[in-house]
């Protein structure tokens, strides 16, 4: 399967987490600068049992590529300051990259947790805004904004309180990466393609 099939695979079938539109971005890393071959953002894998879950650590997931160009991403991503370690998946067809947040965006970090996203400073939401869509909803949650809150009280037919975020918390089983959820989602089977029918 060509590396734009599997892509528009994993568009149809693999939800978005909120660490992909919220945590990468801390990173340094937009979507746009990880296009073609992001596939998601994790904060952690549930297969990883030793790893301590409550770090500041972001597991990003991209689809591995022999271009030349992921070469050169790869590279950038491994010489990251704040880069940790990396690890294939599914026989080297997808690499995740662990990062951690550094100390400048680390109290942003654990306003995401709590879901106080209004609250994030300035130099993270102008990173989380970066080589974002205009018809993106991410200001409106960012800023609080009153149009979101009418749409989710009308959709709820609740009233919000007025200091409440407009934007659902993040739950972290939510946001973890299960492999075998993945196989199963992305029909990936575990026999290394040479050894396929």
């Amino acid at each position: 399967m060509k590396i734009s099939q599997e892509l528009e695979k994993i568009r149809q079938n693999v939800n978005p987490t909120k660490t992909v539109d919220f945590l990468v971005p801390l990173t340094g890393y937009s979507k746009m600068d990880l296009h073609p071959y992001l596939v998601n953002g994790y904060l952690g894998d549930t297969h990883l049992l030793d790893w301590d879950l409550t770090s500041p650590d972001i597991f990003v997931l991209l689809k591995y590529s022999t271009a030349p160009h992921y070469y050169k991403l790869e590279k950038k991503l491994e010489e990251d300051e704040y880069f940790k370690t990396s690890y294939s998946l599914f026989h080297g067809t997808y690499i995740m990259y662990v990062f951690t947040i550094g100390v400048t965006f680390i109290e942003d970090f654990y306003k995401f947790m709590d879901g106080k996203y209004s609250e994030l400073s300035q130099p993270a939401k102008i990173r989380i805004m970066r080589h974002r869509a205009s018809t993106s909803p991410m200001p409106l949650v960012l800023d609080k904004d009153s149009s979101l809150r009418e749409y989710w009280e009308q959709k709820l037919n609740a009233v919000l309180p007025k200091k409440s975020e407009v934007w659902s918390k993040v739950s972290r089983d939510d946001e973890l990466f299960d492999r075998d959820q993945f196989k199963k989602l992305m029909s990936i089977s575990d026999l290394p393609s040479n050894l396929r029918w």
